[in-house]
């Protein structure tokens, strides 16, 4: 990028930055999430009102896998999503779970994977990592390719969580891309970075492409 534009670019974030603020949290009686409310001082002397959203307890940032099987499978959850607008709220995505505190990206990558499907991978990779919802929310979610899985244990699931697991092969997960199934932009963006990791590194043999 030319340089005066990112010169002009820096100058408007510079002039956008949050220089001091006072937040406090909003009495609930949630158990997963709370609420937080504060006031943002910016540098050009503005003054903004803003809430967000976040966990009661752990780390806030989460961990995704796109999970290959040795035999070219991918691996997909289906559960129910009670804030998803449609008839059946539920939805098809990406094996995924929360980070827990003091635990790294592939730790809990291979265990979230482990406790929905009951496979391991025997390499993971971690090729992506964005913000879904920067207007309320600062959770980071980690995009992690888990390679050649194979299926090793039963599914070791929460008391209040019910998961059902499925393997597609390449031309399925386009379907239920493509047609409704599939519904979260996790599970979209973790499919464009793949291809995009696996043509960049000779590997989309992988997947069967």
């Amino acid at each position: 990028m030319d340089s005066k534009k990112i010169k002009y670019i820096d100058d408007l974030i510079d002039n956008l930055k949050v220089i001091s603020y006072t937040d406090k949290e909003i009495e609930s009686n949630t158990t997963f999430l709370k609420l937080k409310e504060g006031y943002y001082q910016l540098n050009n002397n503005e003054t903004i009102r803003r809430e967000s959203v976040i966990r009661r307890v752990g780390a806030i940032d989460a961990v995704a896998m796109f999970a290959i099987t040795s035999d070219k499978k991918i691996l997909l959850v289906i559960q129910p999503r009670v804030a998803l607008p449609t008839k059946t709220k539920v939805d098809i995505e990406l094996p995924a779970g929360y980070i827990e505190e003091n635990e790294d990206i592939l730790t809990a990558s291979a265990r979230e994977l482990k406790e929905e499907t009951g496979y391991v991978a025997k390499r993971q990779i971690k090729i992506d990592s964005y913000y879904p919802s920067l207007g309320y929310s600062g959770e980071k979610i980690h995009i992690v390719l888990a390679l050649d899985c194979r299926k090793k244990y039963d599914q070791s699931l929460d008391k209040d969580e019910f998961v059902s697991f499925i393997e597609v092969d390449i031309k399925e997960f386009k379907y239920l891309l493509d047609n409704g199934y599939i519904l979260d932009a996790t599970a979209r963006l973790a499919y464009y970075r793949t291809l995009e990791y696996l043509t960049n590194n000779s590997m989309l043999n992988m997947i069967g492409e």
